[in-house]
């Protein structure tokens, strides 16, 4: 038995009773053409077992990394398992490591079930299709039942709270910013571990969908951590494209935050900020700089290459460019260009006091391929 129509006649509150009232078993679709997203649910006997979005397509495994459940090292070692032949499910694996144990599988599953429904319950518009038939295998490693009144009971506070929060964000492409405070402003901030993660997300350029998808939250999750950051005069709001502070101070910080995520090892996330950071800002000089210095931690000599030479494209007098474009270039074996670009950052840059080692090298470097010749040979 099929039963379908548009959300428009038939208000997704509605399909959800209806199949509880029924006690169907079957596979619930609903797509939203407007949110360009849809939905899939599973129902045992009116009962929710299941439930994905499409726009959040998360594992169990990606999901329990994301909520300090589990390790990364302890993910990455049930999967081995499971590429080297063992047949268990992925969560059954992870309670044989004695990574976790079965009840906080239970709780992220329903905690999944639940917050794809809630979003659900928030269109208005798109169709849905319920197909009556035996469930699918879903690969989930919990048998969970969440009674459909028990849903929509919570989902309806949702819904009342996700209404007013929309009045500050009204939709996902929202990008928050920290405020800017006096140095004598004092806000101390009393967070749970998930409100952290989001804080620890928000660097003024990526927008509350980006952020909530790195995650694997919902949006509603995120804002209404960012609504009560905001509240606490922490962050402010713009809408993604919006004009920015071109600042010196303003820039500054983005550098500092793209290089602490260097530091601490986040090389592919310090990469996506200086990328944001350059679509911002395409004719500043010292973003594709730091993402060359990036991509050439990362073994990209080439692409780091190209991000040295638009830096001095846009700024040729930019001293430490000329070095690095030069270092580049040796590492690739462009010895003869390499040799160039290092001899002009020797005669017109003005080194600073943290640089003497570097001078000290690049002139015994630039000295012994003047006597060798041995870096005159271009190898392209």
């Amino acid at each position: 038995m099929a039963i379908e129509g548009p959300l428009r006649e038939m208000g997704i509150h509605d399909v959800f009773q209806l199949l509880d009232l029924s006690k169907k078993t079957g596979v619930l679709e609903v797509n939203s053409d407007i949110r360009k997203n849809s939905g899939v649910v599973h129902l045992k006997s009116g009962a929710v077992v299941f439930a994905e979005l499409k726009s959040n397509p998360h594992r169990l495994g990606e999901l329990l990394v994301a909520s300090g459940r589990i390790t990364s090292a302890e993910f990455d070692e049930a999967r081995r398992r499971q590429y080297e032949g063992d047949a268990r499910k992925f969560g059954a694996i992870l309670v044989g490591i004695g990574a976790i144990v079965p009840s906080d599988i239970e709780r992220q599953v329903r905690q999944q079930v639940e917050e794809v429904v809630f979003e659900m319950l928030g269109w208005r518009e798109g169709w849905f299709s319920f197909s009556e038939g035996d469930l699918p295998e879903h690969g989930w490693d919990s048998d969970i039942r969440i009674t459909t009144d028990a849903l929509l009971l919570d989902g309806a506070r949702r819904v009342e709270e996700w209404s007013g929060i929309k009045t500050q964000v009204p939709d996902g492409s929202v990008v928050p910013r920290f405020a800017a405070m006096s140095q004598h402003e004092d806000i101390r901030l009393d967070l749970f571990p998930g409100e952290w993660e989001v804080l620890a997300e928000i660097d003024g350029w990526t927008d509350l969908d980006r952020i909530a998808d790195r995650l694997g939250r919902t949006a509603f999750e995120v804002a209404r951590v960012v609504v009560g950051l905001e509240g606490a005069g922490m962050i402010n709001f713009e809408r993604a494209g919006e004009a920015r502070d071109d600042s010196i101070g303003d820039i500054e910080r983005t550098i500092q935050r793209i290089e602490d995520f260097s530091a601490s090892g986040g090389l592919e996330h310090a990469l996506e900020l200086a990328t944001n950071a350059i679509e911002e800002r395409p004719e500043n000089a010292i973003l594709y700089l730091v993402r060359g210095r990036l991509l050439r931690e990362m073994k990209r000599n080439p692409e780091a290459e190209n991000d040295f030479r638009d830096a001095l494209r846009r700024d040729p007098l930019l001293g430490p460019a000329h070095r690095e474009l030069g270092e580049a270039l040796a590492i690739q074996g462009k010895h003869s260009e390499s040799l160039r670009w290092l001899e002009r950052w020797l005669a017109t840059s003005s080194f600073t006091a943290d640089e003497p080692g570097e001078v000290e090298w690049v002139e015994k470097a630039v000295s012994s391929a003047r006597k060798s010749n041995s870096l005159l040979r271009d190898d392209n």
